[in-house]
């Protein structure tokens, strides 16, 4: 486990914060250990440049976080969550590729959730999804939620890459992004104490 990951873990279910500003974590990998044997060597780390602003903005609402293929197999049944006032984390797996990923933010908007959400938070791809030049991640989801004014950031520290905040789903949010800086601030604590 990468130290980002463990001290991310720790300051949001261990301590008894009210407020935690999650910053960017300083490097990266997409390179896999396997847990079920003995795999402990060194994984070569990439400078993280951070969360990148696609459109600037200020979000707060609750947390509604997943994977987008999953949390969209629940349409059309009572199982799928409101989407009212929240703010979405969104990530994907390195299986999808970006007509994939285009047809998930296409049915999003056109089931009226970008009428809903207050801001969009997406976690680093890993890079097997393998955007081109010319059909980047941001041309796609700028046409998706094209004539929504929301802040769109990207390329945070969660989904199928290392290290990974945890996000405790549910609870309140202020994402800001303007000026070539992101804030992420859990505004509540997720533990509760008995």
């Amino acid at each position: 486990m990468l130290e980002y990951t463990k001290t991310i873990f720790e300051a949001v279910l261990m301590t008894q914060n009210d407020e935690l500003l999650i910053p960017p974590s300083k490097y990266w990998t997409s390179e896999f250990l396997a847990w079920d044997k003995e795999d402990i060597r060194p994984r070569q780390l990439i400078k993280n440049d951070g969360p990148l602003i696609i459109k600037e903005g200020r979000a707060r609402g609750k947390i509604l976080a997943g994977n987008m293929g999953t949390m969209l197999l629940l349409a059309g049944t009572e199982f799928l969550p409101s989407f009212d006032n929240k703010v979405l984390f969104l990530e994907e797996d390195e299986q999808e590729n970006p007509g994939t990923i285009d047809r998930y933010l296409t049915q999003l908007r056109h089931m009226g959730v970008f009428e809903k959400i207050n801001g969009i938070v997406v976690g680093r791809f890993h890079p097997k999804v393998e955007f081109s030049q010319d059909y980047t991640f941001v041309d796609i989801i700028c046409q998706a939620t094209k004539g929504y004014d929301f802040p769109i950031v990207y390329n945070v520290d969660f989904g199928h890459t290392d290290p990974m905040m945890t996000i405790p789903n549910g609870i309140d949010v202020k994402v800001e992004a303007s000026n070539n800086n992101v804030t992420i601030l859990f505004r509540e604590n997720p533990v509760q104490a008995s």
